[in-house]
């Protein structure tokens, strides 16, 4: 997805593109991008987010000419997002389920 976007916007091929092409600010306009345009949630947009830093990272050992670009890749930082609310029972709830006869023996 990362490389059609990529197409799409600068109009260059994936075969023809160069590690300089994949800036930090090219990284967070394809995350908004599947923010926005394609409906991703927080949670896909760090796990796509994930996968871009894994690359970055193992890129930083095979072309360490590239460590400036890459660092600024590795410091866009993950969306938090809301979680679901965590609710406890009440003690008559809780009394109400240990006093229900087992339905099982």
């Amino acid at each position: 997805m990362l490389l059609t976007f990529v197409r799409d916007l600068t109009g260059k091929a994936p075969f023809t593109l160069a590690f300089e092409d994949l800036t930090a600010e090219l990284i967070v306009a394809f995350l908004e991008h599947a923010e926005s345009e394609r409906g991703n949630s927080v949670r896909t947009r760090n796990a796509r987010l994930a996968a871009i830093h894994s690359f970055f990272q193992y890129a930083a050992f095979e072309h360490p000419e590239h460590a400036a670009q890459i660092q600024r890749v590795l410091a866009i930082p993950h969306k938090r997002g809301d979680r679901a609310l965590v609710t406890f029972l009440l003690p008559s709830e809780l009394d109400a389920i240990l006093n229900a006869p087992d339905e099982g023996s």
